[in-house]
């Protein structure tokens, strides 16, 4: 009864922390997703702008023989693309490091109840070796009889000699 009592104990103080860890997760899964959305967005806008500043005619021509066009288009790519995975990263990280503090809350949580239960543990090994001592005398005879009956009592094969 009293490990029942204590396991419910137990679920009732991990649930608060069990529901800020699925509200996290929820959480950080719409913030990436609004991200990704966004930077998606800006890249087919930065796009566009890029493929705008491109020249027309004989000068767009000659951009392109002499190499100015791809080295502005692919750098600017480049560091756009820069950009939007160092913006994830650091999302990511400080994700991380929310999360990991909520862990901390749940393993000194789970450490605090694993030295109740090993109390609790104790005090009943405890009370169960007083109950033995107190017992009374009369008790702790019958038992020693019997058990030296036991010992006196013959021993007997009842396996087939063959």
């Amino acid at each position: 009864g009293y490990t029942d009592e204590l396991n419910a104990h137990h679920k009732a103080q991990a649930k608060p922390l069990q529901h800020a860890k699925v509200a996290m997760i929820k959480n950080h899964r719409e913030i990436r997703t609004s991200l990704d959305t966004f930077q998606s967005q800006r890249w087919q806008s930065e796009e566009m702008k890029r493929a705008a500043s491109i020249r027309s005619g004989f000068k767009g021509i000659w951009d392109k023989l002499n190499g100015r066009y791809w080295k502005t288009n692919e750098q600017e790519t480049w560091q756009a693309h820069l950009r939007d995975k160092k913006q994830r990263e650091e999302l990511i990280q400080s994700q991380l490091i929310e999360r990991q503090n909520l862990q901390i809350q749940i393993n000194l949580l789970h450490g605090s109840q694993e030295k109740e239960r090993l109390a609790l543990l104790r005090d009943l090994t405890l009370a169960a070796k007083y109950e033995e001592k107190n017992r009374p005398a009369q008790e702790r005879a019958k038992e020693k009889t019997s058990k030296a009956h036991d010992r006196d009592a013959p021993d007997i094969d009842f396996e087939p000699e063959i």
